[in-house]
């Protein structure tokens, strides 16, 4: 499990300081806006296969929509034990890969809820970070 922190991003930047300043590397600072668009695209569609992997519908089988929810923008990936904040210290492209290639390789430790049903389960089990 890797953790980002400063120094092992300056330990990577003095092994390839020639690979950082190269040509590509020198665009996608000049490019901030297209590279974070690039990113997006990639992170959705990664998620949309997460998505499709799970079902395309809402898992509680108490879902107040008849049939388990189905609409993409209310699906969210939940953990069924709990813990996600963990998985928060990872930038969310290498997130979505993890969680994907976990459930391909047969991980039941995620599921698809739908936004209500997620955050009912996350008051009922006490999943909800402590702000005070």
């Amino acid at each position: 499990m890797k953790i980002y922190n400063k120094t092992r991003a300056h330990e990577y930047y003095l092994k390839n300081k020639e690979r950082m300043n190269s040509q590509s590397w020198k665009w996608q600072k000049s490019h901030p806006e297209i590279v974070r668009r690039i990113k997006q695209r990639y992170r959705e569609k990664i998620k949309a296969q997460i998505i499709k992997l799970l079902g395309s519908k809402c898992s509680n089988p108490n879902c107040p929509v008849p049939g388990g929810c189905r609409d993409i923008r209310c699906l969210q990936i939940d953990h069924v034990h709990g813990g996600g904040c963990k998985e928060r210290k990872f930038h969310s492209e290498e997130r979505y890969r993890r969680i994907r290639d976990e459930i391909l390789s047969g991980s039941k430790e995620y599921q698809l809820l739908c936004a209500n049903c997620n955050w009912i389960k996350r008051v009922e089990n006490k999943e909800q970070e402590k702000r005070y």
